[in-house]
């Protein structure tokens, strides 16, 4: 099953899955989205945190590398993307309200 953590504009971490093209977990610290990767993911600890890691640095999933855009969100954006074009316009508006909820604002504690 393919899928990838992502990074969110409010500093949490989801996870997208390409089976469904839409997030199953969300708002999640780093340590819950490793939790997810094990249970869910059939993931050892290691490859876990490599998994979390790679979404928090925003790797591009076919080059394994950083991306270029300067807000770290190019793995949001292409998810989001994906769910517009997938499932629509409804769907990518559903999932703005309930998983889009914090983008403006910061994780407690950031200014």
């Amino acid at each position: 099953m393919a899928w990838r953590i992502v990074r969110q504009p409010n500093g949490l971490l989801a996870r997208f899955s390409d089976v469904c093209d839409n997030f199953t977990h969300y708002d999640m610290d780093e340590e819950e989205a490793v939790q997810v990767c094990i249970d869910v993911g059939d993931m050892g600890p290691m490859g876990a945190k490599e998994k979390v890691a790679a979404g928090v640095e925003d790797h591009e999933p076919w080059t394994h590398g950083p991306s270029d855009d300067p807000e770290k969100l190019s793995r949001w954006k292409d998810c989001l993307h994906t769910i517009k074009n997938i499932h629509g316009e409804d769907e990518f508006k559903k999932t703005m309200t309930e998983i889009g909820h914090g983008l403006n604002n910061p994780k407690e504690g950031e200014t």
